[in-house]
């Protein structure tokens, strides 16, 4: 029942919509990510800029991801109902990241301002997690149980072809239109997908606009806003488990290898293979990426006829052995199509992978602070890929690159031992669905259940 009923469609019994939104924002999400740490360090990295400077600015591409989980408790304390829980702050959130790529056109020459784009890659980014943390929440609200896994899937497929848009498309504009034609294309790009948000209500009855007509539903107006005290406490309560904080560690070191190979990649093809900037983006953004929408696309498959934690120890393990196999074959390094398969191989990996952590993050998220809790493991995964960003320029100077390689891949390969000791069903057994079943679960835990004993 709705307060009023303005005329319009509406994410929330619209299934079709609600996937072509969701996706759309994902889509949003991936261009200028894409366009950063595929086109743009390839770009800096032919004009001779160094390992270091690359890994800043993809560190600090990365960070606000870290930084997410800070996004998450605004959104579930702050809301204005009437024009939708969610959607208020995703319309913000694309607006001030076109504002910000904006921006970057008043820097004359990037090359020569590595620390002042950085930080313009860092506020960009800010807003791109905010924009993130919010359509998360806007799915964990309106998706069915059924459709979690699918949609999923589709998500981050089209987070895939983003990157794709702004790695292979980005470069070869930027061959043609230099890069600030690149960056007002892109901005281009995000106002027509915020229509989306801007045109689409969450519910029937909600406003449109501030001053259209609608009062938003008898329902989300009823629910009372959580206080950040018990937010933080539920939260604490959410990471008692043994399966939660199991979960928490290996999302802080499950793209670790990844965040190192992504930084030493631009140096070792363009720099020292000979690779040309358009060379790389073609490949790392074009081929892999669809290959990595594939990936996105088997993921989602593969989660609705096999257990989560099998498929995720198969990705891990794949993933490592790409790492490990591209080390030992550094004679081949001159032969393309191994330097070709290496490029593709391992973002088609890493974006099942990617499929998997989500539904596995859910199941033991507590759905009493799913968004939240959700967020923070989301912002761990990033964690772990600026760690390995940090790390990438030591271990660059410390080891010859195949033997780099070699060492993170193996490295990566032990995280396997880490799932056996997460049980997915955990979290809703011992602290209930909701908020009247955990009280019920606290009342009466068994003691091997006993979140202390975990």
């Amino acid at each position: 029942m709705t307060l009023t009923a303005p005329q319009g469609p509406a994410l929330s019994n619209r299934s079709g919509l609600r996937t072509a939104t969701l996706c759309a924002l994902y889509l949003a999400q991936g261009v200028p990510y894409g366009f950063v740490l595929v086109t743009l360090v390839a770009h800096l990295a032919s004009q001779g800029l160094e390992t270091a400077a690359v890994a800043e600015i993809m560190a600090f591409t990365t960070l606000p991801w870290v930084l997410k989980f800070l996004w998450g408790p605004v959104i579930d304390r702050f809301t204005w109902p009437s024009l939708g829980r969610r959607r208020p702050w995703i319309i913000l959130a694309e607006a001030m990241m076109a504002l910000t790529l904006l921006a970057m056109l008043a820097i004359d020459d990037l090359a020569e301002n590595v620390h002042l784009l950085a930080w313009m890659v860092f506020l960009h980014n800010c807003f791109n997690a905010l924009q993130d943390v919010a359509v998360d929440a806007l799915a964990v609200d309106l998706l069915d149980d059924e459709e979690r896994g699918k949609v999923n899937g589709y998500m981050w497929a089209a987070k895939w072809v983003g990157l794709g848009i702004g790695g292979a498309g980005t470069g070869f504009v930027l061959a043609a239109v230099g890069l600030k034609g690149t960056l007002v294309l892109q901005v281009v790009l995000l106002l027509l997908i915020m229509l989306f948000p801007l045109l689409i209500r969450e519910r029937p009855g909600e406003r449109l606009f501030p001053w259209s007509p609608g009062g938003g539903t008898e329902e989300v107006q009823a629910e009372e806003t959580q206080s950040t005290s018990g937010l933080v406490r539920d939260l604490g309560r959410a990471f008692s488990l043994r399966s939660t904080r199991i979960g928490a560690l290996l999302m802080v070191l499950v793209q670790t290898a990844a965040g190192v190979a992504g930084v030493v990649a631009p140096g070792l093809f363009v720099q020292e293979l000979g690779w040309t900037t358009e060379e790389y983006s073609a490949v790392a953004g074009g081929y892999g990426v669809l290959l990595a929408i594939g990936g996105a696309l088997l993921g989602g498959f593969l989660l609705a006829h096999f257990g989560r934690l099998q498929i995720m120890a198969v990705a891990t393990a794949m993933a490592s052995l790409i790492l490990i196999g591209f080390g030992l074959l550094s004679e081949q390094w001159d032969n393309r199509t191994i330097g070709t398969i290496y490029l593709v191989a391992l973002p088609t990996c890493t974006s099942l992978l990617q499929v998997v952590i989500f539904a596995v993050c859910m199941d033991i998220s507590w759905p009493r602070v799913a968004a939240s809790q959700f967020t923070a493991y989301m912002a761990m995964l990033n964690l772990s890929t600026v760690m390995g960003n940090w790390l990438a320029p030591g271990l660059s100077d410390a080891l010859a690159t195949d033997t780099l390689f070699i060492i993170i891949g193996s490295a990566n390969l032990c995280l396997i031992l880490l799932l056996p000791l997460i049980d997915l069903s955990q979290t809703r057994r011992v602290l209930g669905e909701e908020e009247g079943d955990a009280e019920v679960a606290d009342a009466t835990p068994t003691q091997e259940e006993r979140p202390s004993a975990s």
